[in-house]
């Protein structure tokens, strides 16, 4: 396989994939070496500006188009938001971090992938 036909088939391979934040996609480089990269576990967020010195909005955990969990958030103050957002994020990420490598290994140690 050349490089033209190894492209073509990672255009073929991701026709009906989302973008790559969202979901992996197969690539290559001209060496053939073809790779599956991209996000499995996302945050989606939106803030809007209700008042003068009010945001409201959420934050969700996806994966893929799936929302798994959503936290509403509403402040007064802009560096409140961002303050209280990000340490949201970081807490479930590195919760989900816990609780992935203490259960997911034996869940997929004892699956038949065929």
């Amino acid at each position: 396989m050349n490089c033209d036909k190894a492209q073509e088939w990672v255009d073929k391979a991701n026709s009906e994939k989302q973008i790559q934040e969202i979901e992996p996609r197969w690539s290559c480089d001209c060496g053939l070496e073809l790779d599956y990269d991209g996000g499995l576990l996302r945050v989606s967020s939106s803030f809007y500006q209700v008042s003068e010195n009010k945001f409201d909005g959420s934050v969700s955990f996806c994966i893929g188009d799936v929302t798994i969990f959503r936290r509403e958030f509403s402040s007064r103050h802009i560096d409140n938001l961002k303050k209280d957002v990000e340490a949201y994020v970081q807490f479930v990420s590195d919760n989900v971090q816990h609780l992935l490598t203490t259960n997911l290994l034996t869940f997929v140690e004892t699956q038949i992938w065929y």
